[in-house]
């Protein structure tokens, strides 16, 4: 049985420690606009509950997000087109499709944004398609690539990355 408690506690826990990383996350929110200024775009990415992730935070960039003000955000969740997703999964496999939304996509300048709990693994396997993105945006000069969680880690060696969380 789920300890209710112990599940409160654990995301209380995470998200006071978010504060630790209150240089980076500044970092990446600078950077976002920054990108709007320069009329660039912001592609996002994620598998599983972290495309959701990344749907929602496209949302609330192409939206108003508390300022209805606010000139909309360039950002694209590259998980969201199932017609394209299914086509190029079943011809030429799921690993290359982001790397192929990168692809169509992505201009110099532009940033990739990846959302993963799991990682993006060379060594085991783990979510190749976010390593396929992340070598397309490298090969198409993005300006950054920003990241989260296990990423950085499995990523550090061969990209630029400034990351959060």
């Amino acid at each position: 049985m789920l300890d209710i408690k112990k599940y409160f506690n654990n995301s209380s826990s995470t998200i006071s420690n978010l504060v630790k990383f209150e240089k980076e996350i500044n970092l990446i929110v600078n950077e976002i606009f920054q990108t709007q200024k320069n009329e660039k775009k912001l592609l996002v990415a994620g598998n599983g509950g972290s495309c959701s992730d990344a749907e929602h935070f496209t949302g609330e960039l192409q939206c108003t997000y508390k300022d209805r003000d606010r000139r909309p955000i360039s950002a694209i969740s590259l998980g969201t087109h199932p017609a394209a997703l299914t086509a190029w999964s079943n011809d030429f496999g799921f690993e290359t499709y982001f790397q192929r939304q990168v692809e169509a996509h992505g201009k110099e300048g532009d940033i990739l944004f990846l959302i993963s709990t799991g990682g993006g693994n060379e060594e085991n396997g783990a979510s190749m398609n976010l390593v396929h993105a992340a070598k397309e945006a490298k090969k198409k000069k993005f300006k950054n690539h920003f990241s989260s969680w296990k990423i950085r880690r499995n990523f550090k060696r061969n990209f630029k990355f400034k990351y959060c969380c």
